[in-house]
């Protein structure tokens, strides 16, 4: 049983930043899942919102408001229950969301009253997906930095943005490809389906090697912890304290990454507005290509 991160050792016993392989897959698969909707903002308005460029971006927009409760239930689970089921169950749960995004009646193939259904089952759909990547960064990117062997542990956690660097290219690489690969009509009635389903050989690739890793040493000794005599615990006033003082420094990551994050849904949205204004929809992916491959070399 767990031989597969057994086998990824050092010399020493301790993990190599390889065996980490099933944590960063799945991340790209994640944020893939999560940003292909808005490489296929045309054919998804068409489709579910009657032509409004305005009520696709709110289908877009909508799983980030549902990303900070997944960050925080998430994130208590994953102190309670460990990393590795978590991390198991958020991309589980992205997964069943995505390819039912994929198989969703709409008002272009089914008629009014399926498409009605379908656009309801889309937006809750995506707030399942926003609700998994909240819950997927706070149990992986603690997961990698304890995992991570001591000597790689700054790669380790390095790679949590590349991979989700590379997820952006990719899925504007799939989506210009069948658009190049199909007609207009085509990708409108059925090729819009095809990213969503792309993703399911690789996510059981990465759900099979995230099974069978093994928690960290940190969680298991703060599982140990837990079950020993507890101290008296300081007073409300320290408590209240410590929770501003960590506060200010998550405002300041936050702010720090603000922008980074910010240029990745900017050249997204640059996709859909050049297809809108006349530029082949091909065209405009492989310039987001480009784009998405400068950034991804920027976070490596």
């Amino acid at each position: 049983e767990h031989t597969l991160v057994r086998d990824m050792t050092t010399e020493h016993g301790s993990p190599s930043v390889w065996h980490l392989w099933p944590l960063l897959l799945g991340n790209l698969l994640e944020w893939y899942d999560f940003c292909v909707f808005g490489y296929l903002t045309p054919q998804i308005s068409a489709n579910f919102f009657q032509g409004s460029d305005s009520g696709a971006w709110f289908g877009f927009a909508v799983a980030f408001l549902a990303r900070p409760v997944g960050g925080l239930l998430v994130g208590v689970l994953a102190d309670r229950l460990g990393r590795r089921i978590t991390t198991v169950a958020t991309l589980s749960g992205m997964l069943l969301a995505t390819v039912g995004q994929g198989c969703l009646p709409s008002y272009v193939c089914c008629g009014d009253t399926a498409g009605a259904v379908g656009l309801v089952l889309l937006v809750l759909l995506r707030v399942i997906q926003g609700f998994c990547v909240g819950g997927e960064l706070v149990s992986l990117v603690t997961f990698l930095v304890e995992s991570a062997p001591a000597r790689s542990k700054a790669l380790g956690t390095a790679l949590y943005p590349a991979s989700g660097a590379a997820a952006f290219l990719l899925a504007s690489l799939v989506v210009a490809l069948c658009a190049r690969a199909l007609t207009e009509e085509q990708m409108l009635v059925w090729g819009w389906r095809l990213p969503f389903f792309f993703a399911l050989p690789p996510a059981f690739l990465a759900l099979w090697g995230r099974s069978r890793l093994l928690e960290s040493r940190e969680f298991q000794d703060l599982q140990r912890r837990h079950t020993q005599p507890k101290e008296k615990s300081a007073g409300p006033g320290s408590r209240i304290h410590d929770l501003a003082a960590e506060s200010l420094k998550i405002l300041l990551i936050w702010g720090a990454t603000a922008g980074w994050n910010g240029a990745f849904f900017f050249l997204v949205w640059c996709s859909s507005f050049l297809t809108r204004s006349g530029l082949e929809q091909d065209i405009a992916l492989l310039a987001s290509c480009l784009a998405q491959g400068a950034v991804l070399l920027g976070a490596i």
